[in-house]
């Protein structure tokens, strides 16, 4: 839609004039272009070269290596990737039901029509009747026949249906966010892509930038203390951390969702899980070098921010708007590896209290969730009052002070070696807004 233009008529007897508007060049694009990957090419591609690959990591550093190695991968995926044009829009309904739905309306309008000339047409009146009803009746079948093709196929592809039943319902009625295309900073609308990015690099630089610290409070000096005794600590250890092996690597990459949208790095999940087993072992390689250094690669500490709107309706503000960070797929592997050791540590010496439910495995939110409805549900029954008091912490992760909370786990005894590898976590991440 362009050349919109508009015009005030001065008639008429209400205190607000009628506005016509009129515009040109009315179009509305139905298709887009859309990739379509040739998976089994990328399969003989990979797999041709992996000797050349294993040969090429004993030649080179780590390092180096996978730099090559992720721009190979995802070079691959780009050649055997073809763009093809395709509908926006699928309908909802099979095409002979469209069809009568179109035949309805034009019955419809010319039974309206008459009936508004005076002209009263019994034939098509009836006509009109019969069709909608038919047409219920088939969109109420094909409905049916679509549900119980759902059930059919999960009873057929799973050994447990009840967990891919809600697997699947999951999906159905998981909630959307609506896209924004303007941005609200308190005084002004702003509907330019690059003044939107720009106002939420500001926001957020200033969101995340470091809390100044206050040198007269003792607590904080005796932090600031403590933690540069503990660099120099960390400095001359030469701990390593347990090594890694294919075997785990292989059992993690199995839990990795089959997503297509690639990270950072534009490799995707399901990149990862068609590699062959000889790229695992170069990955287990790469892998237990930056477990042995106690270090992160620096390319993995570069976030790519999109944002996502809080809001159901309405422009919202910099601080509506929920940042999500788009990470290599490689680093979330590393993260799991590493998860897995620390995780054995905290375990081992009970740290995590059995009354939490987050961050642990097999103990899910909705179970804590349960377990109150079942206290309040007891007391009710012995005429008993419940107090309930829950605490928000705003922007809690946000502001985590990153020197007390190294010191923090070294008082609660965590190893040199998990330590060190997570003061690098922690040092020098950067991110990129892109809108």
């Amino acid at each position: 839609m362009s050349t919109i233009s508009s015009e005030t008529l001065f008639f008429g007897t209400s205190d607000h004039w009628p506005i016509v508007l009129s515009c040109g060049n009315i179009f509305f694009d139905t298709n887009s272009f859309f990739p379509h990957t040739n998976w089994k090419a990328f399969e003989a591609v990979v797999t041709l070269l992996q000797t050349f690959w294993m040969e090429e990591q004993k030649k080179s550093s780590a390092d180096e290596w996978y730099k090559q190695y992720i721009r190979f991968i995802a070079a691959v995926k780009n050649r055997v990737t073809h763009w093809k044009e395709r509908d926006k829009y699928k309908p909802s309904l099979p095409a002979d039901i469209i069809e009568k739905l179109k035949e309805i309306r034009k019955v419809r309008n010319r039974y309206y029509h008459l009936r508004h000339e005076g002209v009263f047409s019994e034939e098509t009146r009836v006509l009109l009747r019969t069709l909608t009803r038919e047409s219920k009746v088939d969109i109420a079948k094909y409905k049916t026949a679509q549900w119980q093709n759902f059930l059919a196929n999960i009873q057929t592809s799973y050994d447990k249906s009840d967990k891919a039943f809600w697997t699947h319902l999951s999906r159905i009625y998981k909630l959307r966010t609506l896209p924004f295309y303007k941005l609200s900073d308190g005084t002004k609308i702003i509907s330019t892509q690059q003044e939107i990015t720009n106002e939420l690099y500001q926001y957020y630089s200033e969101q995340f930038k470091a809390s100044a610290l206050d040198c007269s409070n003792e607590h904080v000096v005796q932090i600031d203390s403590e933690y540069k005794e503990l660099l120099n600590k960390l400095a001359i250890s030469r701990d390593k951390v347990e090594k890694t092996s294919t075997w785990e690597i292989t059992q993690l990459i199995k839990t990795l969702k089959p997503k297509k949208s690639a990270g950072f790095d534009l490799v995707s999940n399901l990149i990862i899980k068609k590699l062959p087993p000889s790229y695992i072992e170069c990955l287990a390689n790469c892998f237990n070098t930056w477990l042995n250094e106690c270090r992160y690669p620096e390319n993995w500490k570069i976030a790519k921010i999109i944002t996502l709107n809080k809001l159901k309706s309405g422009i919202p503000k910099c601080e509506q708007t929920r940042p999500i960070s788009l990470l290599a797929t490689h680093y979330k592997l590393f993260e799991k590896v590493l998860l897995l050791r620390i995780r054995h540590w905290t375990e081992t010496n009970r740290l995590v209290p059995l009354e939490q439910s987050g961050f642990r495995p097999k103990c899910l939110l909705p179970t804590r969730v349960l377990s109150i409805y079942q206290e309040v549900k007891n007391n009710m029954a012995a005429n008993i009052p419940t107090l309930a008091l829950y605490v928000d912490y705003q922007k809690a992760y946000d502001r985590v002070w990153h020197a007390a909370l190294l010191c923090k786990l070294e008082r609660m005894g965590m190893p040199r070696n998990l330590l060190k590898m997570t003061g690098s976590w922690l040092k020098d991440r950067r991110a990129t807004s892109a809108g």
